[in-house]
Protein backbone atom coordinates (compact mmCIF):
# COMPACT_ATOMS: atom_id res chain seq x y z
CA UNK A 1 0.00 0.00 0.00
CA UNK A 2 0.97 3.58 -0.25
CA UNK A 3 2.95 5.66 2.41
CA UNK A 4 -0.44 7.58 3.43
CA UNK A 5 -1.82 4.08 3.90
CA UNK A 6 1.43 3.42 6.72
CA UNK A 7 0.99 6.91 8.39
CA UNK A 8 -2.29 6.66 8.92
CA UNK A 9 -2.32 3.09 9.67
CA UNK A 10 -5.57 2.37 7.44
CA UNK A 11 -6.63 -1.77 7.18
CA UNK A 12 -4.95 -3.38 4.44
CA UNK A 13 -8.34 -4.79 3.42
CA UNK A 14 -9.58 -1.66 3.01
CA UNK A 15 -6.36 0.15 1.76
CA UNK A 16 -5.84 -2.49 -0.86
CA UNK A 17 -8.95 -2.18 -2.37
CA UNK A 18 -9.45 1.67 -2.23
CA UNK A 19 -5.61 1.88 -3.86
CA UNK A 20 -6.45 -0.66 -6.23
CA UNK A 21 -9.37 1.55 -7.84
CA UNK A 22 -7.63 4.29 -7.23
CA UNK A 23 -4.43 3.00 -9.62
CA UNK A 24 -6.46 1.26 -11.73
CA UNK A 25 -8.56 4.80 -12.63
CA UNK A 26 -5.19 6.64 -13.08
CA UNK A 27 -3.91 3.82 -15.46
CA UNK A 28 -7.34 4.17 -17.23
CA UNK A 29 -6.60 7.94 -17.54
CA UNK A 30 -3.24 7.29 -18.61
CA UNK A 31 -3.80 4.73 -20.99
CA UNK A 32 -6.81 7.36 -22.74
CA UNK A 33 -4.27 10.12 -22.61
CA UNK A 34 -1.42 8.26 -24.78
CA UNK A 35 -4.19 7.36 -27.42
CA UNK A 36 -5.42 10.67 -27.36
CA UNK A 37 -2.23 12.44 -28.11
CA UNK A 38 -1.19 9.71 -30.67
CA UNK A 39 -3.94 10.52 -32.71
CA UNK A 40 -3.87 14.38 -32.30
CA UNK A 41 -0.25 14.54 -32.70
CA UNK A 42 0.80 11.28 -34.92
CA UNK A 43 3.97 12.70 -35.85
CA UNK A 44 5.48 14.63 -32.92
CA UNK A 45 4.33 12.37 -30.60
CA UNK A 46 3.27 9.11 -31.73
CA UNK A 47 6.88 6.34 -31.22
CA UNK A 48 8.99 9.06 -30.05
CA UNK A 49 11.29 8.95 -26.49
CA UNK A 50 8.19 10.57 -24.48
CA UNK A 51 5.50 8.53 -26.35
CA UNK A 52 7.56 5.22 -24.69
CA UNK A 53 8.06 6.76 -21.82
CA UNK A 54 4.86 7.56 -20.94
CA UNK A 55 3.85 4.05 -22.01
CA UNK A 56 6.57 2.50 -19.97
CA UNK A 57 5.32 4.52 -17.10
CA UNK A 58 1.50 3.56 -17.85
CA UNK A 59 2.00 0.08 -17.99
CA UNK A 60 4.13 0.19 -14.76
CA UNK A 61 1.12 0.55 -12.66
CA UNK A 62 -0.32 -2.66 -13.48
CA UNK A 63 2.30 -4.24 -11.39
CA UNK A 64 0.85 -2.37 -8.49
CA UNK A 65 -2.74 -3.22 -8.99
CA UNK A 66 -3.46 -6.82 -6.93
CA UNK A 67 -6.46 -8.09 -9.52
CA UNK A 68 -3.75 -7.50 -12.22
CA UNK A 69 -0.89 -9.28 -11.09
CA UNK A 70 -2.17 -11.49 -8.29
CA UNK A 71 -2.33 -15.29 -8.66
CA UNK A 72 -5.94 -15.60 -7.43
CA UNK A 73 -5.00 -17.35 -4.41
CA UNK A 74 -6.50 -14.27 -2.19
CA UNK A 75 -4.27 -13.29 1.30
CA UNK A 76 -2.77 -15.86 2.81
CA UNK A 77 -4.46 -16.84 6.04
CA UNK A 78 -2.06 -18.33 7.71
CA UNK A 79 0.40 -15.52 7.94
CA UNK A 80 2.84 -15.49 11.46
CA UNK A 81 3.95 -12.13 12.92
CA UNK A 82 6.83 -12.00 12.11
CA UNK A 83 6.40 -11.74 8.49
CA UNK A 84 3.48 -9.26 8.92
CA UNK A 85 6.61 -7.11 11.33
CA UNK A 86 8.68 -7.78 8.36
CA UNK A 87 6.00 -6.53 5.91
CA UNK A 88 5.49 -3.58 8.22
CA UNK A 89 8.97 -2.57 8.12
CA UNK A 90 9.48 -2.72 4.42
CA UNK A 91 6.38 -0.36 4.03
CA UNK A 92 8.01 1.85 6.42
CA UNK A 93 11.55 1.76 5.06
CA UNK A 94 9.92 2.86 1.73
CA UNK A 95 8.42 5.56 2.90
CA UNK A 96 11.54 6.65 4.56
CA UNK A 97 12.96 6.29 1.14
CA UNK A 98 10.71 8.94 -0.65
CA UNK A 99 10.52 11.28 2.26
CA UNK A 100 14.21 12.23 2.36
Amino acid sequence: AGGIWIVLDIPDDLGNTVLTILLATVMCFFLFEIVLLSLANTRSYLWTFFFWMDLLGTLSIAFEISFLMSTGDGPQESQNSANTVLLRTARAAKLGTRVG
